[in-house]
Order: structure tokens, then C-alpha cells, then sequence
């Protein structure tokens, strides 16, 4: 199976599900976004994000591989473009944009570092990148390891394995990659679940917030986000 079909089948099936609704990485990025003349979202998808972000900004830019997130993008009326960035550059000038938004896909991509140095050639000397990846050392992802035997599942779609998962990244994980590519972090802060399913989940949402600027916060949340700028 090639890159451009799964994620195709991945759109395809979340086309017939989309109904707007913002996942808690793109609402917790969208609480830290600031204002700027361009921004570009990177693994747009349908465009809710983009769509949603687009009053803070001159011009909103998305990039994604899908021809179907892509179409649902054009319904948003986002400017966006496909691409692949496991086959080339980033499709922008030197220091174009402001802000990248680059949500639930660095670990999706072959070389997180060269995605990361793209992203650093596009921004503006004073621009920022936002990244959200899924947290490996959250508390569920231990245990199925140490008590069940297995790998955690990192992504909540189904196709393939674990969802185009390539990467696995913990909060030091994520500062290293950042810093040893010219990026310094101003500011880190966990994801947690947003619903309520369980008792559990109800519990890991307390502890995360109980936690929230404490060391054991990355125990009890799903995913991180990361927001950078140029050393």
C-alpha cells in the first residue's frame, strides 16, 4: 500500500463522519496561535483547524497528501495545496510564513528532522511552529507494555497499522528533535482526553490537570504540544 492510499482511505472514510468537530489537539493549539499574517497548517486534513484559525490571519495556507482532505479543505474555502513531504521540499519560499501548525503528523512522516528543517527554512525569523504529537509515556501506553505484552496504539484510526504511526515520541523526545534543529521551546503542555467515556478517563483528565505544570503531567496525558521559535 502506498502513502497516498491509505491516507486516501483514511479521508474517505472520515469524509462521511465530518461534522466540524474540533479533536482537543487542534482546540488546545488553537488556544496558542498567535495573530501574524500567514499561517501554514501542515496535515491540514479537512481544513476544521485552518478553518477555525483563519480570522487570526491575512492568509491561511494547507498542505496535505489526501485529494479528498484536500476537496473537504476547498468547502472551508482554504487556500491548500498536496503534498507529500516525504518526496520534497515544502512548497513555499525562504521565510514566507508566520506561523506553522503541524498537528498529529510528525510522527506520520519518514524523517522527522527533515520536515523539521523545512518547516524552520519557511518561517520568518520571528515566526513560531506548533506541534502536537501523540505522548508514548502516557500512563495507558505503559501499561500495555509492562502488563499486557503489547506495543501501545497511538493513533485512534484503524487503517493499517496503528494509523501511518512511524514515530514514537516522548516530551524530552520531542525538545531534543526541536532543539538540535535551531528551535528553541517557549512553551510545552500536555493533551488530555477530552470526553468523559469512564471512570478512567475522567480520572486521567483529573490528574492531568491537577498536574498540569509538574513533571507527572506527561503520565497522564495522551498528547503533547509543543510551541517553538527560531534560536
Amino acid at each position: 500500500m502506498t502513502e497516498e492510499k491509505l491516507y486516501q482511505d483514511i479521508w474517505r472514510r472520515k469524509e462521511t463522519l465530518s461534522d466540524g468537530f474540533l479533536p482537543s489537539r487542534a482546540a488546545e493549539a488553537l488556544n496558542v496561535l498567535k495573530s501574524a499574517n500567514i499561517l501554514l497548517d501542515i496535515g491540514c486534513g479537512d481544513g476544521t483547524f485552518a478553518a477555525r484559525a483563519k480570522d487570526k490571519y491575512q492568509r491561511v495556507i494547507g498542505l496535505d497528501l489526501s485529494r479528498t482532505a484536500l476537496r473537504m479543505v476547498g468547502r472551508q474555502e482554504i487556500f491548500s495545496l498536496q503534498t507529500n513531504i516525504n518526496r520534497g521540499y515544502l512548497p513555499l519560499k525562504n521565510k514566507s510564513v508566520d506561523v506553522v501548525s503541524c498537528l498529529d503528523v510528525v510522527e506520520h512522516v519518514f524523517d522527522p528532522y527533515y520536515l523539521l528543517n523545512e518547516i524552520f527554512r519557511v518561517l520568518t525569523d520571528q515566526g513560531e511552529v506548533i506541534l502536537t504529537p501523540p505522548n508514548t509515556r502516557f500512563i495507558e501506553h505503559i501499561s500495555a507494555i509492562v502488563f499486557k505484552g503489547i506495543a501501545p496504539k497511538t493513533s485512534m484510526d484503524m487503517e493499517q497499522y496503528d494509523g501511518g504511526h512511524l514515530h514514537y515520541f516522548t516530551f524530552k523526545d520531542i525538545e531534543r528533535i526541536l532543539d538540535e534543529c535551531s528551535f528553541k521551546v517557549i512553551l510545552k503542555k500536555g493533551i488530555a482526553l477530552r470526553f468523559y467515556r469512564s471512570f478512567k478517563t475522567r480520572a486521567f483528565y483529573l490528574c492531568s490537570k491537577l498536574w498540569e505544570k509538574d513533571p507527572l503531567r506527561e503520565f497522564f496525558n495522551w498528547g503533547i504540544l509543543i510551541k517553538a521559535v527560531k534560536k
